[in-house]
Order: structure tokens, then sequence, then C-alpha cells
């Protein structure tokens, strides 16, 4: 074959190859690599598994196979440590039945006491001694607290009671003349003289004389003896004179210059405002008179006191 000839050749070849692959289909695209990627973290997380079901669990189930020399050395260890379960320092809630390290924060279990499980409290010895717990059997009786403080005594408001005048008059005698002085009910205080009482006395003694008669008009407030009678005694009543001394008056007869003022109360004279010859006005207050059978005692307590 000439030099001609083979290059014809030639080329007809390339065009044969060429028109081939034209009519050629394309070419199938390549498999997807997601399950292959799938399949590997599923193994992954198999074998993470596995690991942890080995390492926690492995000893109890060969163990339970074998017959148990290896689970009998266990539960003496356990025995002798006195804990059949672990804890974390860091997190309580952590309980473990075997030695290890927290699934947390990985720091090594540490025995825990069994008397936990008990509902029984124990302190450490050297905890109770720095403390100084003292132990005492429970008792049923008031729960009492002694608290040290500063106060001071006071009267019991609800037992102070005043002496006032009802009536304007003069002390002609004082029978309480200084403080503190204990007086009883029906104590004499003073003697007072007073006008308005005199003139009361008067009216009450007429109207007492004539209680029988039935022609009262030469009376002052002509009416009935009888409510005259009675409104002249109450009205020396609330001028604060006893039913002892009304009797007294129907028996002398006669009106008395200055009436003894009696004390209604029991107790101690905590104030005076009373002299003899003193003139007294309605409403002034003569003495103060402080029951002492119950006192206040008025403490000072802080907050943290309080319980």
């Amino acid at each position: 074959m000439t030099e001609k000839e083979r290059t014809q050749s030639d080329r007809n070849e390339v065009s044969r190859e060429t028109a081939e692959r034209q009519t050629a289909p394309p070419p199938s695209p390549p498999p997807p690599r997601g399950p292959r990627v799938t399949l590997i973290v599923v193994v992954a997380i198999v074998a993470i598994a596995a690991y942890w079901i080995g390492d926690v669990w492995g000893d109890r189930i060969i163990g339970a196979f074998s017959g148990g020399a290896e689970s009998d050395h266990a539960h003496t260890t356990d025995d002798a440590d006195g804990a059949s379960y672990y804890t974390c320092g860091m997190h309580p809630w952590v309980i473990l039945p075997r030695p290890g390290t927290c699934p947390i924060c990985q720091m090594d279990l540490t025995p825990l006491d069994p008397s936990k499980f008990t509902g029984e409290i124990s302190i450490d010895p050297r905890v109770v001694q720095n403390i100084g717990v003292r132990v005492e059997e429970v008792v049923r009786g008031p729960l009492v607290k002694t608290i040290r403080t500063v106060g001071s005594v006071d009267y019991d408001e609800r037992r102070v009671r005043d002496v006032n005048i009802k009536v304007r008059g003069w002390i002609e005698n004082l029978h309480v003349d200084y403080l503190g002085a204990e007086v009883s009910e029906g104590e004499a205080l003073f003697d007072l003289y007073s006008p308005e009482l005199y003139d009361t006395q008067q009216q009450y003694l007429l109207a007492y004389r004539n209680r029988d008669q039935k022609d009262v008009r030469f009376l002052p407030g002509a009416g009935d003896p009888k409510r005259l009678l009675e409104s002249s005694r109450i009205r020396l009543e609330y001028y604060d004179i006893t039913p002892e001394q009304i009797a007294e008056l129907e028996k002398r007869g006669e009106p008395k210059k200055t009436l003894t003022i009696v004390s209604k109360h029991k107790g101690v004279v905590t104030s005076k405002h009373a002299n003899e010859g003193m003139l007294v006005e309605p409403g002034m207050l003569v003495f103060r008179i402080a029951d002492l059978s119950k006192v206040w005692v008025m403490v000072t307590l802080y907050e943290y006191q309080l319980p």
C-alpha cells in the first residue's frame, strides 16, 4: 500500500470512530453516594451503643452467663466498700450501680452511703464535733426560745383610769398627796367644796322631806315629789357622790360644806394635779391611777430574732 493509500485509510478510520461516537448513547451517571454515607453513620451509632452497653452492663452479662466468678468478685468488692451505688459530686442525681465516670462531666463516681436509702439521718463525727451537735429524744411540748434583749416595764393601758372633776369647786383637804400612793376602790381622795354641790344637797333634802306630800307647789320646779327626789338623787350621783354618802345626807338632815370624792378604781397614783386649796374646774384631770396587777414589757427585737 502506498503512502497515499495509508493516509486515506487512516482518515477513513478516524471518520468511522467519530461517527460511532456521535451515534452511541450517552454514558450513565455515577451512582449516588447518599446510601453509603447513611450506612456509615448507622454503623458508627451502633458501635457507640455497643461500647456503652459493654462498658456499663458487660460485667453483669458476663457474670450471669459464666456462673459468676467475676460477678462474685464484684459483689465482694461492693460489700467490702459498704456501697452498692455510686454518684457524682457535681451531679448528685446521677446514681449508677457500679464505679466509673459521670456520663455528664466525666468525673470519677464516689460511693454512696447505703444509709441514704433507709430514711435515717447521719452526720459525720467530725461535723458533729465542729458544730456542737447535741442529740435528744423527740418529745411533745411547747417550743420555747430564750432571747436576751433590752426592755422596759410599762403600765397596761387597758388598766389606767383618770379621776376628773365634774363640778367647779375648791379642794379643802387632800387625802392622797404624793405620787406612787396605793389606793383601793372606795378610798377617799380629797374633800371638795362647791356651791353648786351644796345647792344640790339642799334640793335633795327638801324633796326627801316632802316625798309623801301631795301639794308641792311651794317646791322649786313643782311636780311629782317622787320624780323630784329621783332627779335630785341622780344629779348627786352624776357628781360622783356615792349612795353611802347620800344615805348619810338623809340621816344627817342638813347639807355639808364639803363632800369627799372617793376612788372608783384600785391601783397606784401615777399622775397628780391636785393640792389643798386649789381651784378645780369641770373636766380637769386630778389623778391618774394605774392597776399594776398586770403590766406590759416593751422590748426591742431585731429582724433575725423574729423566728
